[in-house]
């Protein structure tokens, strides 16, 4: 009908650029059929990447691969893309629970030690998620839900406080945050449109990297 007409027109011509460049890549892992966020390892050849491998669509574990291309299941029920240390030590992560003091379902920061395997929860009720360590690995930003908005925040990697960075705006999002020495990289959607924005983690500044007028 008109419907498949309508997008045969907008998307053909779109499909055939992009074939052009087309490239068979190689599984190296993933045997479940949501496989993302992948993140490399300190040793040669390893990677994390986030799995439902065994389990229902939304229910998330961490997985390690090692160089051998050996595959582990390292933590279970993730709720978010996590944040490797930049020493390769631990893994932020972030976890829905409802031990908090409402019992409500809200999403929390920990750390897992890769050595131990011993985790440490660092915030109660924050509802956080999408951990970023900074380049120090002495501060976590992540992304803070609440009244109808999305603020960034940063976490102390030691005790667990935090402090917010960005102000609360109605309708904004943010996600997919990267810290590095120039501030923290984050996509921002603002109700029209999606862009990536540089945010100062000392004043809250936010500038625009990749942005489009919707």
């Amino acid at each position: 009908g008109m419907w498949r007409e309508d997008l045969a027109a907008r998307y053909d011509s779109v499909v055939s650029r992009i074939r052009k460049r087309e490239a068979d890549g190689e599984r190296i892992a993933g045997k479940g059929f949501l496989n993302h966020f992948p993140a490399r390892g300190s040793s040669a050849g390893s990677l994390f990447f986030v799995s439902n491998d065994g389990r229902d669509y939304q229910d998330l574990d961490i997985m390690r691969r090692n160089g051998t291309g050996r595959v582990e299941r390292i933590v279970s029920n993730v709720s978010s893309r996590f944040g490797v240390s930049p020493d390769g030590v631990r893994i932020c992560f972030a976890r829905r629970t409802r031990s908090n003091d409402r019992g409500y379902a809200r999403d929390d920061l920990f750390l897992h030690t890769l050595a131990t395997g011993k985790q440490k929860r660092l915030t109660h009720g924050l509802r956080a998620s999408n951990p970023s360590w900074s380049p120090d690995g002495a501060r976590i930003a992540c992304v803070v839900t609440g009244g109808g908005s999305h603020r960034i925040a940063v976490v102390d990697a030691a005790t667990g406080e935090h402090a917010f960075v960005t102000e609360a705006s109605d309708g904004t999002e943010f996600m997919a945050l990267s810290w590095g020495r120039d501030g923290i990289l984050a996509t921002r959607f603002d109700g029209a449109s999606r862009d990536i924005v540089l945010v100062d983690p000392a004043s809250g500044a936010v500038a625009p990297r990749a942005a489009t007028d919707a």
